[in-house]
């Protein structure tokens, strides 16, 4: 594959993830710093994509470059973010499988004619 077929599997790909984002965004609400990380990888992506659209591809790989780091940091930060609600979800599922838990014995209590 060419650089020039690269670039724009690439622009189709950033272009296809900035729609992602946008849909995400309208599906809120979210929390401030969900906000916060969709704004900014909106905000990076439409960056990306205007320096794509420079004249010369080196000017274009000068751009991909600046933008690695940046993309590799939001990348972290989600990840961090993902991570935080995981451990979130689970200790909501355990609390939920107690409930479940102690509700059965309750009804089973229940239906025996103790209470």
């Amino acid at each position: 594959m060419t650089m020039s077929q690269q670039l724009q599997q690439l622009k189709t790909q950033v272009s296809d993830l900035i729609d992602t984002l946008t849909d995400a965004v309208s599906d809120g609400p979210y929390s401030e710093e969900q906000n916060r990380l969709l704004d900014q990888a909106i905000l990076t992506m439409q960056t990306l994509q205007d320096d794509m659209s420079n004249d010369t591809e080196e000017a274009i790989l000068i751009g991909l470059t600046a933008h690695n780091q940046e993309l590799s940091d939001l990348n972290k930060a989600i990840d961090a973010y993902s991570k935080k609600l995981d451990a979130t979800a689970a200790k909501i599922k355990s609390i939920a499988d107690t409930v479940g838990t102690i509700a059965g014995v309750v009804a089973g209590i229940v239906s025996s004619g103790v209470l």
